[in-house]
């Protein structure tokens, strides 16, 4: 494959990844709208930004400025449920690692991480094996 076939097909891994986390895992257990927006968007742009980041030669300055501003950002907005920065982070992360497909040598390896971190979150969110309104920590 091409490189343009190459980040078309590990975007669209990342936009179905990061629907099912939102749509099916995040959606159907908090029943809000209100992070589903940044959700997406957050997961887009930093595609994007990352998979170009790899694609051309950069420092590895310009990587740390990437998340010094991310950083900013954290600081500047209002304060999120500890649940939903942690979806923040999830969606955040998830586009760095997807961004690996632009080179179409890891496609089996992600395509493991992907399925590995959706079934964990559904896991997770159903508290199947365990509850967590019985873990006092």
């Amino acid at each position: 494959m091409n490189g343009l076939s190459n980040f078309a097909l590990a975007f669209l891994c990342n936009m179905i990844t990061a629907f099912i986390v939102v749509r099916w895992i995040y959606y159907p257990k908090h029943r809000s709208r209100k992070y589903v927006f940044t959700f997406l968007a957050f997961t887009t742009i930093i595609f994007f930004v990352v998979s170009l980041m790899t694609s051309i030669e950069i420092s590895i300055g310009v990587g740390f400025g990437l998340f010094a501003i991310f950083s900013v950002l954290r600081y500047r907005t209002n304060t999120i449920p500890i649940r939903e920065m942690t979806y923040l982070f999830i969606i955040a992360a998830l586009p760095v690692m997807n961004a690996l497909g632009v080179n179409g040598e890891y496609w089996s390896t992600l395509l493991v991480a992907n399925t590995t971190m959706i079934l964990i979150l559904l896991w997770l969110e159903n508290e199947w094996g365990f509850s967590l309104s019985l873990i006092h920590i």
